[in-house]
């Protein structure tokens, strides 16, 4: 079988040994016909494009999340609420200074500008 992707030579299976794509139909088939073999039974496999959260990731709401970063991100709220509690811990530690206050603007305006399957897969939640 010669795959479409890189062009390398392989016997069996799906995938191409060399670049890892999948082989479809079309070129299974028009590779046994040029080596003159009868595959009937081709092994397909399907991908979903639709991303789906871990049902073990936590439950936050967005608007929730702005509100505490807004106001009381420099306390480190926002991060205790998102589960990262070692963040939370040094934003509390460095609220004296207050470099905190302006780190949580700055998380603000990346929580507000990040799509909704970046963020679920940056901070591992489940947004409603």
């Amino acid at each position: 079988m010669k795959c479409k992707n890189c062009g390398a030579e392989f016997e069996e299976g799906v995938f191409c040994p060399e670049c890892g794509a999948i082989c479809s139909d079309e070129s299974i088939s028009m590779d046994s016909a040029e080596n003159g073999t009868n595959n009937s039974t081709v092994n397909t496999v399907e991908y979903s494009n639709e991303f789906k959260p871990d049902p073990s990731w936590p439950i936050r709401e967005k608007k929730n999340l702005l509100l505490l970063t807004f106001l009381l991100g420099g306390f480190g709220a926002h991060w205790f609420y998102l589960g990262n509690y070692k963040k939370g811990i040094i934003y509390f530690l460095i609220c004296i200074s207050g470099i905190s206050y302006i780190l949580s603007f700055i998380d603000g305006v990346k929580f507000l500008s990040m799509d909704k399957l970046t963020f679920m897969t940056t901070y591992k939640v489940r947004l409603e």
